[in-house]
């Protein structure tokens, strides 16, 4: 991913790799941009570490499965903060 047209200002359609995406029937990849040192993806009691992929604040994770109710625990500073994703799949709010 690059996301160099989203932080110069030039790119308004940050919602194409932005959230939860489906690769294909078996997968699915999670972005999100947040200033945290740590983001989990917190789904059905788990909670799996995404991965930092710059030092903008992208995180991303692939998975081999759908998840259609999730949220995101992420870290600052030692203080935790649950975040929804408003656009996930059935979301309750």
């Amino acid at each position: 991913m690059n996301f160099d047209r989203f932080f110069y200002g030039l790119d308004n359609e940050a919602y194409n790799y932005l959230g939860c995406h489906s690769l294909d029937m078996n997968s699915v990849e999670f972005s999100l941009w947040c200033e945290a040192d740590e983001v989990y993806l917190c789904f059905d009691d788990k909670q799996i570490k995404m991965n930092k992929m710059n030092d903008k604040g992208i995180f991303s994770i692939t998975l081999d499965t759908h998840i259609y109710k999730y949220h995101y625990l992420t870290i600052r500073n030692g203080k935790s903060e649950i975040i929804k994703d408003i656009y996930s799949f059935n979301n309750d709010e």
